[in-house]
């Protein structure tokens, strides 16, 4: 009993030791999964570590893409600064340009205005030549224009009141047309007014004035030598171109007022028909008058009509 004891005890002892010995592999197991935990985190460092290789690995390709890039930049950079430098050397160019227009522009102002400078001292001078002649104008020619306006105003009405006009079968003339029974009486008294009355009395009258302007300067001594006597003879000569004048046209006058004013007047007689063309004697007898009264016009009249007379020799200088 005792010895079973003893081999009960040593049973147990060995179940301890056994038991313990069942711990120390546990132990010891333990020990090997955190070994291979530790290896696993190593080995999960390792992936780590070389994923960030390659994130630094990609870090540094996208560092050299920058880096291109950037030099890119830089060409283009360089591409654009050479572009402005071009279009600066452009600019400057233009700008030269201008300025020559601008000095060309201010050269033909500058022409513009010595041309414009000259004109108008052209156009002055012109002004001035122009108020002297029509000065000049007015004292030579003032008389004459106001009596060729005068004419011409007076003139105007026969536009309407002659025409062609059929004075038979087939024939036309230049005739007058008058409202009937006034009309011919008023045309014929008014043309004869206005081209023998009046201006019959206002020769007359003038050449009154003129004499009596004579006739004081020659009471005074003022009408002396050749001067005077080519006065006289110029007055006179107007008298007598006054004189014929009025002989002339005074009969045709007193024959047309009497044809329109009295319907039973012999306008188909002879003696009518001498009456109507006494006016056209008028014109004849001008030459003749100037020609009476003008030595220079009869020497040349009688050279035309007597070609065979001799012009008088010259008078020799005295030595």
């Amino acid at each position: 009993m005792g010895g079973s004891g003893a081999t009960v005890g040593g049973s147990g002892a060995t179940m301890r030791g056994s038991q313990a010995t069942m711990g120390g592999s546990g132990a010891t197991m333990e020990g090997s999964g955190a070994t291979m935990r530790g290896s696993q985190a190593t080995m999960g460092g390792s992936g780590a570590t070389m994923a960030g290789s390659q994130a630094t690995m990609g870090g540094s390709g996208a560092t050299i893409g920058g880096s291109r890039a950037t030099m890119g930049g830089s060409q283009a950079t360089v591409t654009g600064s050479q572009a402005t430098m071009g279009g600066s050397q452009a600019t400057m160019r233009w700008s030269r340009a201008t300025i020559g227009w601008s000095w060309a522009t201010m050269r033909w102002a500058q022409a513009a205005m010595g041309w414009a400078r000259a004109t108008v001292g052209w156009a002055r001078a012109a002004v001035g030549w122009t108020r002297s002649a029509v000065g000049r104008a007015r004292g030579r020619w003032g008389p004459l224009a106001t009596a060729w306006t005068l004419a011409l105003l007076f003139g105007l009405p026969q536009v309407g009141i002659f025409g062609q006009r059929e004075v038979g079968a087939g024939e036309k003339d230049c005739w007058a047309t008058f409202i009937q029974p006034w009309g011919a009486r008023a045309y014929v008294t008014w043309v004869a007014l206005a081209v023998l009355v009046a201006p019959a009395a206002l020769l007359g009258g003038l050449q009154v004035a003129v004499t009596r302007a004579l006739g004081r300067r020659g009471h005074r001594g003022h009408q002396r030598g050749g001067l005077g006597r080519a006065r006289a003879k110029s007055h006179r000569m107007a008298m007598v171109v006054l004189g014929v004048y009025v002989g002339c046209w005074a009969p045709f006058f007193c024959a047309q007022l009497w044809a329109v004013w009295d319907p039973r007047a012999p306008v188909e007689g002879p003696a009518f028909t001498i009456l109507m063309l006494l006016a056209s004697l008028n014109s004849c007898t001008n030459p003749w008058i100037y020609a009476a009264f003008s030595t220079s016009l009869s020497r040349a009249m009688g050279r035309i009509l007597c070609p065979c007379r001799r012009r008088p020799a010259p008078a020799s200088p005295r030595p």
